[in-house]
């Protein structure tokens, strides 16, 4: 019969639907290569939850999530990033997708260098767990910090005594940071590292506020004695530097004059009470040079 024939093209037709159904499907990647991520924000302060999400990656795959102070780009190597941090892990879906979020590191700690996490631009990247190429990039910046990078410090007065107090003040530095405040002979400018110096001493150390300011005092030293080197204070320059808590780069300097030394009352000793060497260490930064070898004798009621 003429219809024979159109029986069965419709039998074939509905056998190879069959095996359309039947057959499972294999999975595939997504096809658009162009992997990207999304921050929302894309700024925000140390410890912030910070969401991420992720578009046309490969499917149901382990994806890491760094974050960086250097300017990368998608094909880079992690092996070439000296100071990042890993900061969450996901695996994305059927889709090729992911969603998740991380918290802004204060600190980077997973590559060849140590970093402390300050204002400004920083990258988030992705990596396949496992791989060490940079399929995507996204910028952030960390804010709630002075971002001027103009930290500046003043003291008043800029001369005085050993022993004087001294008002140091500072302004446009990191919010909530910890400070430390030296003192040093050497000349020494913004930048510097304070590993490089000999001479210093910690003097004072103060917390700016939320407003990235401090404000505190210190007293003129005798003796520098933090440093690799010992050194007694006479008058001369001197120099003030500021470095954050914990790092060892100079951040402002301001120069000091230590007006002479400081004479206490004067100390008279009997005669031959010193040969004693009773009094041989009394004090004996504050008198003056020779002090012991004069023809000072008998005692002073008042000391």
């Amino acid at each position: 019969m003429k219809y024979k024939p159109i029986f069965r093209i419709l039998a074939l037709a509905i056998i190879l639907s069959l095996l359309v159904v039947a057959i499972p499907a294999i999975p595939t990647y997504a096809v658009t290569g162009d992997k990207y991520i999304t921050l929302s924000p894309d700024d925000g302060e140390i410890d912030e939850e910070i969401d991420i999400d992720g578009y046309d990656f490969e499917l149901d795959e382990d994806v890491d999530i760094y974050f960086t102070s250097e300017d990368v780009d998608e094909g880079d190597d992690i092996d070439n990033v000296d100071a990042y941090e890993l900061v969450q892990s996901d695996t994305t879906d059927e889709d090729g997708y992911f969603a998740t979020y991380f918290d802004v590191p204060d600190e980077l700690t997973d590559g060849d260098d140590e970093e402390v996490v300050r204002s400004g631009d920083y990258y988030v990247f992705v990596t396949y767990e496992g791989d060490d190429e940079i399929v995507a990039v996204a910028d952030f910046t960390v804010i709630g910090y002075a971002v001027t990078g103009d930290e500046s410090i003043s003291i008043d007065p800029d001369k005085g005594e050993i022993g004087d107090d001294i008002d140091i003040e500072g302004w446009d530095f990191e919010l909530d940071e910890g400070i430390d405040i030296y003192f040093t002979s050497e000349d020494v400018d913004e930048g510097d590292d304070l590993d490089d110096l000999d001479v210093y001493e910690r003097v004072e150390s103060d917390d700016t506020d939320d407003e990235g300011e401090f404000s505190t005092s210190f007293k003129v030293p005798s003796v520098l004695d933090d440093g690799d080197d010992k050194e007694d204070v006479t008058g001369g320059t001197y120099y003030v530097f500021v470095t954050y808590e914990d790092d060892e780069e100079i951040i402002d300097v301001e120069e000091f004059t230590v007006i002479g030394n400081k004479i206490g009352p004067t100390l008279r000793l009997p005669p031959g009470l010193r040969k004693k060497g009773l009094f041989a260490h009394f004090e004996g930064r504050w008198l003056p040079p020779g002090w012991f070898k004069g023809k000072k004798t008998g005692w002073d009621k008042d000391r």
